[in-house]
C-alpha cells in the first residue's frame, strides 16, 4: 500500500525532497547544543526516576494536566522543572 501511495505521488509530481547525506546530518547533529530529548523536559528526575507518557491525568504537585510522569508522580512541565539551575539556556 505505501509503494502504491508513493508512486501515486511521484505521477502527480509530489514527489518530496530527498533526505541530507548521512554524513551533513550527524554534522548537524554535532554542532547542535547538549539538550535533553524532550527539552525543556528533564530526561530524569533525580530519586523520582525517568520520564515516561501516560495518560492524561492533573500534576500530581499543581493539579494542571500532563501526560509526563517520572516514577509514579506525574508532573507538568513546570514542577518538573522546579529546582533546576539550567532551565531553557539559562
Amino acid at each position: 500500500m505505501a509503494k502504491q501511495a508513493a508512486a501515486q505521488l511521484r505521477a502527480a509530481g509530489n514527489v518530496p525532497p530527498a533526505p541530507p547525506p548521512a554524513d551533513e546530518t550527524s554534522k548537524r547533529r554535532e554542532e547542535s547544543p547538549k539538550r535533553p530529548y524532550a527539552f525543556p523536559w528533564p530526561d530524569e528526575i533525580e530519586g523520582l526516576g525517568r520520564r515516561y507518557v501516560g495518560p492524561f491525568a492533573a500534576c500530581d504537585n499543581c493539579g494542571v494536566g500532563s501526560w509526563v510522569r517520572f516514577g509514579s508522580w506525574v508532573l507538568c512541565v513546570r514542577c518538573a522543572n522546579l529546582g533546576r539551575t539550567q532551565v531553557m539556556g539559562r
